[in-house]
């Protein structure tokens, strides 16, 4: 499970997915889902939506349901 930060805007966005996509690529087998826990996640912006539809699609290209 990738926890996102409790801010998390253009700022944060480039950092905060090499951060996601390692952790992806770390653990996990094809067809065992990814979490993502955004219980944190108090202040962002269209980055965040951008940022999860990337984890989606890099998700998906390794087998793994997001």
């Amino acid at each position: 499970m990738f926890e996102l930060p409790p801010v998390l805007t253009h700022k944060e966005a480039t950092a905060t997915l090499a951060a996601l996509g390692s952790a992806l690529r770390q653990g996990g087998v094809a067809g065992t889902p990814f979490e993502v826990d955004a219980a944190r996640l108090e202040r962002f912006d269209s980055s965040a939506l951008a940022l999860l539809l990337a984890a989606r699609r890099d998700a998906e290209s390794l087998g793994r349901p997001l």
